[in-house]
């Protein structure tokens, strides 16, 4: 019975109080005192127990503690995935659209150059041609006779 955790308070209670010892002699107070140890040891085993119950509920607490916290975790690792899911989709359809539209405008300013270059060569064309053949006849006027039609003279 003395290898208990409460024997060993118990241990500890019979050296502590002193003046009791020396009174052993008569039967009154050796019952008095093992009174005492007894109502002393019943009042340990209730604190052991109580601890053992506090220990055990601690223990629950910290584990429901634990588990709570990683789901939390788990959950908030999830969402922020989500919410990165959520936003670069729409940015990824949105730079995508940007190129589109950057295509197609680089297109349409290349087909405008064009017909405007296409326009003012044709004009240019036109002109030279015009100069060409002013020239052209002009020399050939003056090389050549005139001869006028038998026709226009009636």
């Amino acid at each position: 019975m003395l290898g208990t955790p409460g024997n060993a308070i118990l241990k500890i209670c019979l050296t502590v109080p002193t003046d009791h010892l020396s009174h052993t002699t008569t039967e009154g107070s050796t019952s008095h005192l093992l009174a005492h140890l007894i109502a002393r040891d019943d009042e340990v085993r209730g604190i052991n127990a109580l601890l053992v119950v506090t220990s055990e509920r601690l223990e629950t607490e910290s584990n429901c503690a634990n588990t709570f916290e990683r789901r939390t975790l788990e959950y908030f690792s999830q969402l922020r995935q989500d919410i990165i899911n959520q936003v670069s989709a729409p940015k990824s359809e949105a730079e995508a659209e940007a190129a589109r539209a950057g295509t197609k405008a680089r297109k349409l300013i290349e087909e405008k150059m064009v017909t405007i270059a296409y326009k003012e060569g044709g004009h240019c064309r036109y002109k030279q041609g015009l100069s060409y053949g002013r020239r052209v006849n002009f020399d050939e006027g003056r090389s050549w006779p005139i001869r006028y039609s038998t026709s226009l003279v009636h």
